[in-house]
């Protein structure tokens, strides 16, 4: 449209000109109008009056704070990681001299391909206040929570997936599954399988027996990898064992078990548009089964193994 204008008024302009008709020809660009000048040279000027007043200069030393800061989580550093992270650099000249006088020169005392020792210094990870968690084995694991990972999971929840937004993560408490992904009954909200999933669950009824039902039209689908997670890492020593327990389990509930894999080294994948599927904003989809026994069952097998 702006080309199709500017051709017009060109057009024009040439007519009038050819007829000797006044014309006031302007075929400026819009940027280099006086009130656009102005209007950018305002802007810039604001700019650098934020920069100057509010941001401090990296290169002027005197106008630095007194305790250091990360920038991205606004974290004051202690006067411990201060003076590690002020003498990181002499301390690291030391260690590369050290290095070169006991396993490069001549009389050499150490060895050249013996692993140097660390440097032990400490950053703003050391800030992070450590947390103590009990994994279901019995384990219990000591790691640091960082502010700025816990704020980046959730900036990245909360732009895929439209119903959560940042302030309701952080009205939550700190724990390894985030409360947010579950829905008010209690059920865990992942991807739209599982809404589709609860659809299936409110189409059925519950029976205390299962009726008679011929084993050789039924499809019994299940997710491979759900099965190895659930599996107990510390009872298989090698991959053979727990090879084993999977067959077990697998034919402990049918005769004719039949595993889809996907592969990442063939052209055609469908892993990446299941992600695209998965982390796209605002997706949700519903799909109609038949009634068939066996077109229902075929369906629900493409949907799992999607």
């Amino acid at each position: 449209m702006g080309f199709k204008k500017s051709f017009l008024r060109s057009f024009s302009n040439a007519m009038n000109d050819r007829a000797d008709i006044a014309s006031k020809s302007d075929n400026s660009h819009e940027g280099i109008k006086q009130t656009t000048l102005m209007r950018d040279e305002e802007q810039v000027q604001a700019i650098v009056t934020h920069l100057n007043q509010t941001v401090t200069d990296p290169f002027d030393i005197d106008v630095h704070p007194h305790c250091l800061i990360n920038i991205s989580t606004d974290m004051h550093a202690t006067r411990e990681v201060q003076d590690f992270l002020l003498s990181a650099v002499n301390a690291g000249e030391n260690m590369c001299r050290k290095f070169v006088n006991s396993a490069v020169s001549i009389g050499q005392s150490g060895n050249f391909y013996r692993p140097t020792i660390k440097s032990k210094l400490k950053t703003f990870t050391q800030t992070n206040a450590k947390r103590t968690l009990k994994c279901k084995s019995g384990q219990t694991i000591t790691g640091h929570i960082n502010p700025e990972i816990v704020f980046r999971c959730a900036l990245a929840l909360a732009n895929s997936r439209y119903d959560v937004t940042i302030d309701s993560i952080f009205l939550l408490p700190l724990g390894p599954i985030p409360v947010s992904l579950f829905h008010e009954d209690r059920t865990m909200r992942k991807s739209c399988k599982s809404d589709l999933v609860k659809q299936f669950e409110n189409e059925v009824t519950s029976v205390l027996s299962f009726p008679e039902f011929d084993p050789s039209l039924t499809t019994y689908v299940r997710i491979d990898m759900s099965i190895v997670q659930c599996m107990h890492a510390n009872k298989h020593k090698t991959f053979g064992n727990l090879a084993v327990d999977y067959f077990n389990y697998c034919f402990s509930k049918a005769h004719t078990v039949a595993d889809v894999f996907d592969r990442y080294d063939v052209k055609y994948s469908i892993k990446p548009i299941e992600r695209e599927r998965r982390t796209h904003q605002r997706h949700c989809s519903c799909k109609c089964v038949s009634s068939d026994r066996r077109k229902t069952c075929s369906r629900l097998e493409e949907i799992s193994f999607c």
